[in-house]
């Protein structure tokens, strides 16, 4: 039984051929396409049912016999491709992608988390028989019709190695997000780690920020939780009132509302069921709802109010005099005497000048001495 070496995307892999010797086999050119997800060949003579296996377990029937096609495909994990042909006898097979010489080189525990509502952020470790100094990763992530974008931003480690990636505004990638770090130590590449799943199962939930409006009787309570993926969430409030501690659990909606609340403390928290996600409970948040700071509260917007009604009460009062001159007809001007000596020796009267509001002014005459 010969061994038949078939070129997969520049590497070399082995097809066992169960043929008659010097037969020509029914399938030929055994490859995989990964920008199509598709394992293909190509037929010779007449041949049917032709059967597909990926990792010696799962089995799918040929497309027309020439092709498998796949929802999924990894370009980091080896993975073993059976076809086998039912009429005539025969079976080949492929590796995909290359094994590669020192797989442990490979970047290790790769996830990604969705946080703080906008931000994504995948992070590894350095991979066991890599040197620190000699090894270098790249993160590539894949848009929708399966091309590579690299990092838009890393964090490293104390040796300079990539360890982290960081992407603002997840709404500008596939939600169904998939990523891949390559690696290359002394010039040679190493092994790709594959990570890929929906944003919505690692989105990492941040407590949302309580407000609340109250008074003696009653706090209403608010807030606003945001996310790109999930919309469905129920929410549980921690309140501490002296002496009493006690839960609300699975709220529906965004507000509570606690009757005589006095004084007291609230945490809050979110969950998606559905998801299985919880957040963390937030910060504690005191209010305080009693009496005696209404009272207080009454008292300066009491006092703020009389003193703004002074205000324009006094505001008013002196436009309105300056408009009628009444300050000039409650004290008018001290008339100016004229000397008939110094200011001219001919005249024999003294003047007085009128006042602005023409007041009638009575003239007096002084006699000549004899």
């Amino acid at each position: 039984m010969p061994f038949l070496w078939l070129p997969v995307f520049g590497m070399l892999v082995t097809g066992l051929l169960q043929t008659p010797k010097d037969a020509k086999p029914p399938i030929t050119n055994l490859r995989m396409e990964p920008k199509y997800k598709r394992l293909t060949w190509e037929l010779s003579g007449n041949v049917s049912d032709v059967w597909c296996l990926k990792g010696g377990t799962h089995k799918k029937r040929a497309n027309d016999n020439r092709y498998c096609q796949y929802l999924t495909l990894s370009l980091c994990k080896v993975t073993n491709y059976t076809v086998q042909v039912g009429h005539p006898p025969f079976s080949a097979w492929i590796l995909f992608p290359e094994p590669d010489k020192n797989p442990e080189a490979a970047a290790a525990n790769l996830s990604c988390r969705v946080h703080d509502v906008d931000f994504v952020t995948c992070h590894w470790a350095v991979g066991k028989v890599a040197s620190g100094d000699s090894v270098q990763y790249q993160l590539f992530w894949m848009d929708k019709d399966n091309m590579e974008h690299e990092c838009p931003r890393y964090s490293k480690n104390e040796h300079g190695v990539h360890v982290q990636c960081h992407f603002y505004n997840v709404t500008k990638y596939p939600q169904s997000f998939k990523v891949m770090v390559r690696g290359i130590s002394q010039g040679h590449t190493v092994s790709c780690t594959q990570f890929h799943q929906n944003m919505n199962y690692y989105e990492v939930l941040s407590p949302p920020n309580v407000t609340a409006d109250c008074n003696k009787s009653h706090s209403f309570m608010m807030w606003q939780m945001f996310s790109h993926f999930t919309k469905d969430f129920e929410y549980d409030l921690h309140i501490l009132k002296n002496p009493e501690v006690f839960t609300a659990k699975d709220i529906k909606t965004e507000f509570y509302t606690l009757p005589n609340p006095g004084a007291y403390t609230v945490q809050i928290r979110v969950r998606a069921d559905l998801l299985n996600l919880a957040s963390a409970w937030s910060t504690p948040k005191r209010f305080v709802c009693d009496t005696d700071e209404d009272e207080r509260t009454r008292v300066w917007r009491t006092a703020l109010l009389v003193a703004l009604g002074t205000l324009v009460m006094a505001l008013g009062t002196f436009f309105f005099c300056k408009r009628c001159s009444l300050p000039q007809k409650l004290f008018p001007p001290i008339p100016k005497m004229k000397d008939p000596i110094g200011d001219n020796p001919h005249d024999d009267m003294m003047a007085w000048e009128a006042a602005q509001d023409d007041c009638p002014v009575t003239q007096l005459q002084i006699l000549a001495e004899k």
